[in-house]
């Protein structure tokens, strides 16, 4: 009872390589988010995820076969947001991490916000731009709350500019009627002279 944490750690792996084999166990954890990763070879004609691990089907719709029946990853992508994730590898810095979020249309007809990180990995013998890697998170919640906190900031400022003007105008009416109650008191009192 009393395992230190390497020997925790090892008897946890060994359970675990006694379920599941190396690659069903990591199908099984990706499958537990909303995010897939992929492998993407530079080198190729066209540009197209060699390797897709996690919930990509679960987030697009489609299977990868299906996408590349259907023109591709790129057909996917929302028509205005095309551009953004048009750069090409030859243009990122293997050294950082490059991000783009952009939306694409599911099977469903659903449009979904994702985030995408990717690095370009250079090939050691030649320093060529060879593997590009990227992980991708859907923030369609998350866009959708944003959204909403915005509304909510909108309809606020709204209400406090909608106060504020009645507040000046209940000034204005009171002063109004204030001048009209003396002009109906002055005229109704005749031992005041006539100023008029």
């Amino acid at each position: 009872a009393n395992e230190t944490k390497p020997e925790s750690k090892k008897r946890v792996g060994t359970r675990l390589g006694e379920i599941f084999d190396h690659e069903t166990f990591f199908e099984f954890c990706t499958s537990l988010s909303s995010d897939f990763i992929y492998v993407v070879d530079t080198t190729a004609r066209h540009l197209e995820p060699t390797i897709v691990a996690g919930s990509f089907e679960q987030t697009t719709g489609y299977s990868t076969q299906e996408v590349a029946e259907h023109g591709g990853c790129e057909s996917l992508i929302h028509p205005d947001d095309q551009r953004a994730t048009a750069e090409p590898p030859e243009q990122l810095n293997p050294e950082e991490t490059h991000v783009t979020e952009y939306r694409i249309i599911s099977k469903d007809g659903q449009v979904r916000s994702l985030r995408d990180s990717h690095r370009l990995i250079l090939d050691p013998a030649t320093g060529e731009r060879t593997i590009l890697v990227g992980g991708v998170e859907d923030v369609t919640r998350q866009r959708a709350l944003e959204q909403e906190l915005l509304e909510a900031k909108r309809m606020e400022a709204v209400g406090r500019l909608v106060g504020s003007v009645a507040h000046d105008f209940n000034n204005l009416l009171t002063a109004i009627l204030g001048a009209t109650e003396l002009l109906e008191f002055t005229a109704s009192d005749a031992s005041l002279p006539d100023v008029v």
